[in-house]
């Protein structure tokens, strides 16, 4: 793009090969009130021509506004990794295969099964505990792993985006809410596994996802993207009609808890909405992100202590 200045009355203030440039350089001078003509001089050559005494101030309005807006809009770049592989999954895997073997072998003689699987009878008598640690147990070694593979990829995507502490935090706090939903709304039920805190790290993503797209204006495609997603999977991983099902896991599929993935998904929403609050959404200092992750592994510990006790 070319400044210049030459003969009397009229004069040349810019050439450029972008009509689109000229037109918005044109508007800086519309709304400044310089009066200014765009004149196309040749094929791929466009100008912008003013009068000459209005020539320097009209100079300098489209040089401030060129150097206000450089870089703008800012490109879009990748977030940095907030969590290392251990952080995101290790954990995971750890906790859910401990209670399994815990819960299978009857450590410490305890029917772990009973102490700890989302009654709904029971949860709405006040026995809240059961809708953190059904969380930790598995029917069987299908399930188990079922939930592992699933489980260890929507939480890497979560704790990447929140960091581990803050990410796991989150997907505790909603899974837990899931069951204490599904006990309100449905009663009378028995449930246990790690979907439905699967479910509700999926909602956390997409919720805060969505929200933070929206935050910065992003075109309304790459808003939604993530919000269809997410409803896409909830259907063809959380709700599945055993008919549809190959044989060999046609028995593990009617046996899902299909109003538990949805509470869980549902109350991921919720949290991941709170959680993308605010221009960079709610932020966490290593510190902190350490204290949660902490706080996380506390509640699981905590509520099995209650749970064992109260079986004792």
């Amino acid at each position: 793009m070319d400044y210049e200045q030459h003969g009397f009355g009229e004069v040349v203030l810019l050439r450029a090969s972008s009509p689109k440039k000229i037109h918005e350089l044109a508007l800086v001078l519309k709304a400044t009130s310089i009066e200014h003509a765009v004149r196309q001089e040749g094929p791929s050559t466009w100008a912008i021509v003013v009068l000459e005494s209005d020539f320097a101030r009209a100079l300098d309005e489209v040089q401030r506004y060129e150097q206000e807006n450089r870089g703008w809009p800012p490109r879009e770049t990748a977030a940095p990794a907030k969590s290392d592989w251990i952080t995101s999954v290790g954990a995971l895997v750890a906790v859910l295969v401990v209670f399994h073997v815990a819960a299978i072998r009857g450590a410490f003689g305890f029917d772990w099964y009973a102490a700890g699987a989302a009654d709904g009878t029971a949860m709405r008598a006040g026995e809240w505990w059961r809708a953190i640690t059904a969380l930790t147990l598995h029917a069987s070694l299908e399930h188990l792993l079922g939930n592992l593979v699933f489980g260890s990829f929507f939480a890497w995507v979560v704790t990447q985006t929140l960091g581990a502490g803050l990410g796991w935090a989150a997907i505790v706090l909603a899974g837990s809410l899931g069951f204490a939903a599904e006990a309100l709304v449905r009663g009378d039920f028995t449930s246990i596994g790690a979907s439905t805190g699967v479910f509700a790290a999926l909602g956390v993503q997409v919720a805060h996802q969505w929200r933070m797209r929206r935050v910065h204006r992003m075109v309304a495609w790459k808003r939604w993207a993530p919000v269809f997603a997410g409803f896409v999977l909830l259907g063809y991983l959380g709700i599945s009609d055993p008919k549809q099902a190959p044989e060999w896991m046609a028995h593990e599929v009617a046996r899902i808890d299909v109003l538990g993935h949805a509470a869980g998904f549902v109350m991921g929403l919720v949290v991941g909405w709170f959680l993308g609050s605010g221009p960079r959404g709610v932020q966490a200092s290593p510190r902190v992100q350490a204290l949660l992750g902490g706080l996380a592994l506390a509640t699981i510990g905590g509520a099995w202590a209650v749970a064992l006790l109260a079986a004792h």
